[in-house]
């Protein structure tokens, strides 16, 4: 994918046996990625401290946790990746407004922080790669009405299509919830981008009755074929 990225003018991916997408690696992340990537560095030393390049005082421990809440408060992002010298957070694209202004201030807040290097960039190509393999999963999922089995935390198991967001737990009918109880699923993609099941929200009990028919009409559109273990 690097040298795709690197050498190649324009760039066409297949999945599923058909042609999705043409165009420069530009074009393609800014249209199929997730968005930008942005890389904060700490750096440290040998002895643990961090070297300080703003100054002779020596700077220890660059809090790591006032960037996670700055990037919280302002983009509601969290981490991607973590560890002692560097962040990487995620941003989608309908943050792309507040950048110019988060960056800034992030900039003026550097020695606060403890912030050694900021790098900004859009999302890799495989990702993009990923992410039309998922959309082609799905596709052909809805087509051919792929069906996988969701383990529930309660023990039992239902069968339900590839790609449904909410599901209805059978035999959960009741005078109170007249529609059963209801779970979000959660999907992710395994090395190969097939789609896979990441886990499952806890059993919604209570729903107003906006939340209830929100959840309902969502139900009808994704949860055809669902099967009872």
């Amino acid at each position: 994918m690097e040298e795709a990225d690197i050498l190649s003018d324009r760039i066409a991916i297949m999945a599923k046996g058909k042609l999705r997408c043409i165009g420069t690696s530009i074009r393609l992340k800014s249209r199929f990625g997730t968005g930008y990537v942005a890389n904060i560095s700490f750096l440290r030393n040998t002895q643990g401290q961090t070297h300080n390049v703003y100054g002779s005082t020596p700077l220890y421990n660059p809090d790591l946790e006032l960037v996670k809440q700055f990037f919280k408060d302002r983009l509601d992002v969290e981490p991607k990746e973590e560890k002692k010298t560097f962040l990487t957070f995620t941003i989608p694209h309908n943050k792309e407004e507040l950048l110019a202004n988060f960056f800034a201030e992030l900039q003026d807040r550097e020695k606060e922080f403890g912030i050694l290097d900021i790098q900004l960039g859009l999302t890799t190509l495989e990702e993009v790669f990923l992410n039309i393999a998922k959309l082609a999963e799905l596709e052909s999922s809805s087509t051919e009405e792929n069906l996988v089995t969701l383990n529930l935390s309660s023990g039992s198991s239902i069968q339900i299509p590839i790609g449904a967001r909410f599901v209805g737990i059978p035999g959960t009918e009741s005078s109170e919830h007249p529609r059963g109880l209801m779970i979000e699923v959660y999907w992710g993609q395994d090395d190969t981008g097939t789609h896979c099941i990441a886990g499952h929200s806890p059993v919604t009990e209570c729903l107003t009755d906006s939340e209830s028919s929100t959840f309902a009409q969502r139900l009808t559109r994704c949860s055809c074929g669902i099967r009872h273990h």
